[in-house]
């Protein structure tokens, strides 16, 4: 069971955990742990199916034939090195895999099969299957090779000895391959691989030598819909991430994963931000501060593409940094051609924006859909620089209450000085970082709660933000 977490109004929760509200101080106007990991679904011809796997940059630049089944420079994987730029790790769900059932749409299995005789009549059976689900599967190609040499049986005879070698081509790539094989050897021979799964282990492979050259079928690539996203949703409640890119113009998935951020964030305790297609936002969200909609699109693009490149460059972002003015280096062409007072109209509505800066494109501002303000949400949660830091101390406090402090410490005087002191240190590594300004020790207060377990601690903080605006007056004299 997951400890509790989340916002709370009145101390009536019933699971143990840590529950954390960040509110603006009414009428003032005004992870510490590594970043840079992206949660990023999508449909990939040889991938590990349905499930959260976890590739780091250096994984993604060096090994990506034998992860993706392609070579890094692929146009398959643009996208990804579009999230890779900046970020140093992503979580890759791959919507390829068999249906699960309900609404959820399937892929196809690649396999070999063979014309095979039994009771005197022609099956076919069959001998293989490709790993993972997917397109992929059908670059996968089956080739045998007898070879014939001279040796001497156990009365010292000559004969001839025939071995075998069994190949597995991946397109033009040899993937596994099994050499010396004896004349009675079986698949059950061949042993395990990571590209294909040997279906009928009692077959002779001597028996099949005029399957030679056989490639894999039947391998078919998904389109997700609304269910197959839901499940990526699920599945990624069990990991820590920072963004979460949706990488979609449906509407309908965007409403979906608005909610799911929402219902993540401020029930169960779970910080991180989604980044969409700002043209497929529904017309009202819950947890605007937790949603970054990009406007642009791109050169022959359909719409979303952009979002790949947000998501890895806002989870790679430092605590205290900020994307404004960033230049964007990734791979597309980015349309740019916009007003002044289109740019103007973006921030107002709380839209993220590249813009054209003597021929180069750059981010406008790093803002997120918040754009409505009030006493306890003001213009400062629209910042993503400041929820990238109240999310890290949020993460930061709730960690070290559930690890060190929950149901070990006594909540008497003494317990609570404890955790003043653990809370004050970590506020001195936020401000050391530069993500704080030097803040008042003073207004950190711990208390006990209405419940003889509970504590409520009050405290405040401000965050560092990045230089913005200029106002210049210079006087002639």
């Amino acid at each position: 069971m997951a400890l509790g977490g989340g916002t709370w109004i009145t101390q009536n929760k019933t699971l143990p955990g840590t529950y954390i509200n960040v509110v603006s101080r009414k009428y003032n106007g005004s992870a510490l742990g590594d970043r840079g990991i992206v949660a990023v679904p999508g449909v990939f011809a040889r991938f590990p199916e349905q499930k959260m796997t976890l590739i780091t940059a250096e994984k993604f630049y060096h090994d990506s034939f034998n992860v993706f089944g392609v070579d890094y420079g692929d146009s398959s994987l643009k996208n990804l090195r579009e999230v890779f730029k900046h970020a140093r790790a992503a979580y890759i769900w791959n919507f390829n895999g068999p249906a699960t059932g309900g609404a959820a749409t399937g892929s196809g299995q690649a396999s070999l099969t063979f014309t095979v005789e039994e009771n005197s009549t022609n099956v076919t059976k069959t001998i293989a299957t490709a790993k993972y689900y997917g397109s992929g599967g059908n670059n996968l190609k089956y080739e045998t090779l007898a070879t014939v040499t001279e040796g001497e049986n156990d009365q010292g005879e000559d004969i001839d000895i025939t071995t075998y070698t069994v190949t597995v081509k991946y397109g033009d790539t040899i993937v596994f391959q099994k050499a010396n094989l004896a004349e009675n050897a079986t698949f059950a021979d061949l042993g395990e691989n990571d590209w294909c799964v040997w279906a009928q282990p009692t077959y002779a492979i001597a028996d099949y030598l005029s399957e030679n050259g056989k490639d894999f079928t039947g391998g078919a690539d998904v389109t997700p819909n609304n269910t197959n996203y839901t499940e990526f949703f699920k599945a990624a409640e069990s990991y820590t991430f920072n963004i979460m890119a949706i990488p979609t113009t449906s509407s309908d998935v965007v409403w979906l994963a608005c909610n799911d951020v929402n219902v993540q964030r401020n029930d169960y305790g779970k910080r991180f931000q989604i980044v969409v297609a700002a043209d497929s936002l529904p017309p009202a969200v819950s947890c605007p501060e937790a949603v970054i909609a990009v406007k642009n699109g791109v050169s022959g693009g359909t719409g979303g593409e952009l979002v790949y490149w947000v998501s890895g460059a806002e989870a790679g972002c430092p605590l205290s940094g900020s994307l404004l003015n960033d230049l964007y280096d990734g791979e597309y062409t980015v349309g740019v051609d916009y007003s002044q007072a289109e740019l103007e109209d973006f921030i107002e509505k709380g839209i993220f924006a590249f813009h054209n800066v003597d021929g180069e494109v750059r981010v406008l501002d790093d803002i997120n859909n918040l754009h409505t303000f009030t006493d306890t949400k003001n213009e400062e949660f629209a910042s993503n620089q400041t929820i990238r830091v109240i999310d890290a101390l949020c993460m930061e406090e709730a960690a070290a209450f559930n690890k060190n402090y929950l149901g070990t410490v006594q909540n008497n005087a003494e317990g609570r000085d404890l955790l003043w002191n653990r809370f004050n240190t970590i506020k001195q590594r936020f401000v050391d970082l530069g993500a704080l300004e030097p803040f008042n020790s003073d207004a950190l207060i711990v208390e006990r709660g209405e419940e003889k377990g509970s504590v409520v601690i009050t405290d405040e903080i401000e965050v560092t933000a990045a230089m913005k605006k200029l106002y210049v007056t210079t006087y002639l004299i």
